[in-house]
């Protein structure tokens, strides 16, 4: 199989931080690369997700997963502890 060389070039403080971390990792920098192009080839596409936006959820999607949390907190809040029951303070108590 015939060689091909890619080059790259990276800011020279860069490329010590990524030498250290792959050094770390027991690879050279050359084989983290390789690595990377191959998961490439193997999913035919980026080796990690890439997105340009977090997901959020709408108003009244989070204020339903919110009820949904508080109902699961009162469940546990109520279910016995080994031979004890949860002590359930006042505010006064606090």
């Amino acid at each position: 199989m015939t060689q091909s060389l890619i080059q790259l070039e990276v800011d020279e403080d860069f490329r010590k931080e990524v030498d250290s971390l792959f050094n770390d990792l027991g690879l050279s920098t050359p084989t983290a690369i390789m690595i990377f192009l191959k998961q490439a080839i193997k999913r035919n596409g980026m080796p990690f997700d890439v997105v340009t936006t977090v997901p959020t959820l709408s108003k009244r999607d989070s204020a339903l997963a919110w009820k949904d949390f508080l109902a699961e907190v009162k469940k546990i809040d109520d279910e016995p502890i080994g031979d004890f029951e949860r002590v359930k303070f006042r505010e006064r108590d606090i």
